[in-house]
């Protein structure tokens, strides 16, 4: 799988909310493949968010898969076996765990662990998927969640690099600025209702 910038990568939040809407499902995957091709964005979600976050016993969340609304990357896509680039991604999960939590990651996740090791709670599913954004050069983040934002706030100020994070909403939004399809105001409020 390619990523780079014409990819959104997305959280599980922003993921399981989308398939809540009150839309029947080929309506509902319709609608994303509509807004995803409008805006010229291919949708991937982070690999440990994939295992260990994502509700996959959903009939909904499957759906969204095999039907090619939204694709699971591999690290094989991340960092392309390229040495430099999973040095990179391992500084950024660091420093963006550090900034999101206050302290250091946990040493059970150091070098090579980092891959594959998960902690629930933690915020991981925001650090690894923003990790990813940047190691790939992808810089939209679908996410719900408030920590996503702060990410982005840190990642400005720090210069890291640049990513933009949309709740349902913003992309709605967004949409429907530059968007060529107008949706209807009924299913712009079932995609971003409030759980």
């Amino acid at each position: 799988m390619k990523i780079d910038e014409q990819t959104a990568v997305v959280d599980n939040d922003f993921t399981n909310h989308l398939a809540e809407a009150h839309l029947d499902d080929d309506q509902l995957v319709e609608l994303l493949h509509t807004i995803f091709s409008d805006l010229d964005l291919l949708v991937a979600i982070h690999p440990l968010v994939y295992q260990y976050e994502l509700r996959q016993d959903l009939p909904r969340i499957r759906l969204l898969f095999d039907r090619g609304v939204v694709a699971k990357a591999e690290f094989a896509d991340i960092h392309q076996n390229d040495d430099g680039k999973k040095a990179y991604y391992t500084y950024l999960v660091e420093n963006l765990y550090r900034a999101i939590s206050g302290d250091a990651l946990p040493a059970s996740l150091s070098d090579e662990s980092l891959f594959t090791c998960w902690m629930s709670r933690s915020s991981l599913g925001e650090v690894h998927s923003v990790a990813m954004c940047l190691t790939c050069g992808c810089g939209i983040f679908l996410s719900d969640d408030n920590d996503s934002k702060m990410l982005q706030r840190f990642i400005a100020e720090k210069s890291i690099g640049k990513i933009s994070v949309y709740n349902r909403k913003e992309l709605v939004d967004m949409h429907l600025d530059q968007g060529g399809t107008k949706l209807p105001r009924k299913v712009r409020q079932s995609l971003t209702h409030r759980p």
